[in-house]
């Protein structure tokens, strides 16, 4: 019996070292804590009210993203318009907004100083915004039209497929920018030579894949998906015409700050964390923005989107009269 038990106890010690550093367990180990690192703290409230300026189906994914990787409940609590920024923007009790290019009336911001925010390229976090993604607007051609343009813009011609300014807000940011620079022409020659391109406008993307159309304007990351089934699309940052319009590639930041009213300001400031690392900057990647730490496919020549929107109404109305002129009539015969 007292042999049968120091034979086991030998078996014992000498087995365990081997199970203390099996390789299996420790790669377990780490995955486990690598899921784990994503997950907010217990101490932090779960709910986080975010506003954004976002379409429903561009913010949506994005916070079911977050959600599933933080185990916050970052529910959608508002959505600004344009132009009605201004009225929206005030009053709203939210934690976190989360979208592109400031509203009309500036925000009062929490400044954060976290780890991990002091940690980043200081031109990624100014005065309490965080610049999550970037993107860029471009002239997309169809390789079928390449060998009989030459890729020479100027040449391109289309048809227009109109732009509802309620719809689209980087489209519109990108005409509201090339109108404040350039004036009420470029308007009318885009309008002319060629459609804007929104992805839920599924005739134009028919048509455009299909070969109907030489070029389209539209933002980068929107023809993602249609590259990666390989449609023949070449992205090309150039101007339609560079002796009246040297630059017309508007490049836009997308942006994250927590206000001075949040309720849940630690939650928020989690997810601002979350939004510069690895997991979200690479889900990003196969998204329709380009991640703040890449500059791939980055233009040479660019006018930063204008997100001062002083002008707003007056765009809105010239936009209307070029891009619906038959509203305007209604209008008209109606008064």
């Amino acid at each position: 019996m007292r042999y049968l038990y120091f034979r086991l106890l030998f078996l014992f010690l000498m087995l365990s070292p081997h199970l203390s550093v099996h390789p299996s367990s420790e790669k377990k180990e780490s995955i486990i804590e690598e899921e784990k690192s994503s997950r907010a703290p217990s101490n932090i409230k779960k709910r986080v009210g975010v506003i954004s300026n976002f379409e429903q189906a561009t913010i949506s994914p994005l916070l079911e993203f977050i959600s599933s990787q933080t185990g916050l409940e970052c529910r959608l609590i508002g959505q600004l318009s344009i132009p009605e920024d201004a009225a929206t923007a005030q009053g709203e009790d939210y934690d976190l907004f989360l979208g592109t290019c400031p509203q009309r009336i500036p925000a009062k911001i929490m400044k954060r100083n976290t780890k991990a925010l002091k940690g980043l390229d200081p031109s990624l976090y100014r005065d309490g915004i965080l610049i999550w993604s970037r993107w860029y607007s471009c002239i997309a051609v169809h390789r079928l039209f390449s060998d009989e343009i030459e890729l020479n813009i100027e040449k391109l011609k289309g048809k227009i497929t109109t732009l509802d300014p309620q719809k689209d807000r980087l489209l519109w940011l990108v005409l509201y920018t090339l109108y404040d620079t350039y004036g009420k022409e470029i308007l009318e020659d885009i309008n002319s030579l060629i459609p804007l391109y929104r992805e839920s406008r599924e005739e134009l993307i028919f048509t455009i894949e299909s070969g109907s159309y030489p070029s389209i304007l539209g933002i980068d990351g929107y023809l993602t998906e249609s590259i990666k089934k390989g449609y023949p699309i070449d992205l090309v940052y150039s101007s339609i015409s560079k002796d009246k319009y040297p630059v017309i590639t508007v490049a836009g930041e997308n942006i994250a700050y927590i206000p001075r009213s949040a309720e849940n300001p630690e939650g928020a400031d989690y997810i601002l964390d979350f939004l510069m690392g690895t997991p979200f900057q690479s889900y990003l990647a196969e998204k329709s923005f380009q991640p703040s730490r890449s500059e791939k496919q980055k233009p040479q020549n660019t006018i930063p989107v204008q997100c001062n929107l002083d002008r707003a109404d007056e765009f809105h109305t010239q936009w209307m009269e070029i891009a619906f002129p038959e509203i305007i009539e209604e209008m008209v015969e109606k008064m």
